[in-house]
């Protein structure tokens, strides 16, 4: 409401116009945010709970592998129980690692945001996501995935 009372008095419509897309660009940048780290967050917790394991994810080098369709269907049943709230679409999440711009897209299609990957001697549909251009929490779960393969699990 304050800036809302300063722009009226400022009378500055490049100004206001500036701002009023600030303001929208920065609110969608921490919803962006926390809706990607919140579930990379719960994956990585499902994952130390054994919950996920290596059928689900792999990483390699710099490119973390993750089988979309098992993952977002056990971390869905797992944020209803401990919500009670309904998980996010499996869109919403795939549309913010596009803004990103870590997730690979194959081929240059629209469309073509997966692709066949052997998890555990099972060929998977998966999301590819290049770890160079990942924020943290994406290369935290990458770590723990990684760790996960060193130790046999």
């Amino acid at each position: 409401m304050a800036i809302a009372g300063f722009l009226a008095i400022r009378q500055d419509d490049d100004f206001v116009a500036w701002a009023i897309k600030y303001v929208s660009e920065d609110r969608d940048s921490r919803n962006q945010e926390s809706v990607l780290s919140k579930f990379f967050e719960d994956l990585n917790s499902l994952l130390s709970q054994h919950k996920i394991n290596l059928s689900h994810m792999e990483q390699d080098g710099r490119t973390l592998f993750i089988w979309h369709g098992g993952v977002y269907r056990l971390w869905q049943e797992d944020h209803r129980r401990r919500t009670s709230e309904d998980a996010w679409p499996w869109e919403t999440i795939l549309n913010h690692l596009r803004e990103e711009g870590c997730l690979i897209n194959h081929g240059g299609e629209p469309g073509a945001w997966t692709k066949q990957k052997k998890l555990c001697g099972q060929n998977r549909k998966c999301i590819w996501i290049d770890l160079t251009k990942a924020p943290d929490f994406i290369c935290e779960l990458a770590e723990a995935v990684r760790l996960t393969r060193s130790r046999g699990h």
